[in-house]
């Protein structure tokens, strides 16, 4: 599971990485249109680090595959150390 490996990877620090599953809000709908109309994917979960959109679960995995996931995972980290 995309949000185990995050968790793993982060130490379940959620102040680097966001995942989204819109069936965990009241509004999942309105969620739901948003991010389709901001990322242009309607699958879920969608996962921003860094505050940026990386993707859903296919695409984190195969940044994890590559070795790229925790070079953005480092970065993220680092800039949040230092605000």
């Amino acid at each position: 599971m995309v949000e185990n490996l995050l968790r793993q990877k982060t130490n379940g620090d959620y102040a680097v990485f966001d995942l989204i599953k819109h069936e965990d809000h009241d509004d999942a709908e309105q969620i739901r249109q948003y991010l389709w109309k901001t990322t242009g994917r309607q699958v879920v979960p969608w996962v921003f680090i860094d505050g940026k959109f990386v993707g859903d679960r296919f695409a984190v995995e195969k940044l994890d595959s590559t070795g790229e996931l925790d070079k953005m995972i480092e970065k993220a980290m680092k800039r949040k150390d230092e605000l």
